[in-house]
C-alpha cells in the first residue's frame, strides 16, 4: 500500500508541479501579453505619429508645390519682362542713335546757315559799297553832264 500511497502521492506531487508550471507559464504568457500590448500600443503611438508627421509633410510638400508654381510664373514674367526690357533698351539705343545723327545734321545746317548768312552780309555790304559808288559816279556823271550842257548853251558853234 505504501507504493499505492506512494503512486497516489508521486501523481498528486506531479499534478501540482504541472498546476504550478501551468499557472507559471499563464503568469509568464500574460506577462508576455502585457509586454506586447504595450509594445503594440508604442507602436501604434509611434505609427500615429509617423502618420501626423507623414500628413504635415504632404501638407507642406502641397504648399512648396503651388509656392514653386509661382515662382516658376514668377521666372516666366521675369523673363517676359527682361524680354521686353532688352527691347526697349535696343529700341532706346536707336532712338539715341537716330537723334545723334540729326543733331550732327543739326549742327551742320546750323553752321551752313551761318556761313551762308555771313557771306550774304558780305555781299550785303558789297552791294551797298557798289550802290554807293554807283550813286557817287551818276552823281559824278549828272555833274558832267550839267557842265557839259552849261558849256554846250555857253557856246553855241563849238560841236
Amino acid at each position: 500500500m505504501k507504493k499505492v500511497a506512494k503512486k497516489g502521492a508521486k501523481k498528486a506531487n506531479v499534478k501540482v508541479k504541472v498546476k504550478d508550471k501551468a499557472a507559471e507559464l499563464r503568469k509568464g504568457v500574460a506577462k508576455i501579453k502585457e509586454g506586447s500590448n504595450a509594445k503594440i500600443r508604442g507602436l501604434e503611438l509611434q505609427m500615429n505619429r509617423q502618420k501626423a508627421e507623414i500628413e504635415t509633410l504632404k501638407a507642406t510638400l502641397e504648399k512648396k508645390k503651388k509656392d514653386l508654381s509661382k515662382v516658376k510664373t514668377l521666372a516666366s514674367s521675369a523673363r517676359e519682362m527682361t524680354g521686353g526690357l532688352e527691347e526697349k533698351e535696343n529700341e532706346l539705343l536707336s532712338l539715341r542713335e537716330q537723334l545723334g545723327k540729326q543733331e550732327s545734321v543739326s549742327k551742320q545746317l546750323r553752321d551752313e546757315v551761318e556761313y551762308k548768312n555771313r557771306q550774304l552780309a558780305t555781299k550785303d555790304m558789297d552791294l551797298q559799297h557798289y550802290r554807293k559808288a554807283a550813286e557817287e559816279r551818276i552823281l559824278q556823271l549828272e555833274a558832267r553832264v550839267k557842265e557839259l550842257e552849261g558849256k554846250v548853251q555857253g557856246t553855241p558853234g563849238s560841236f
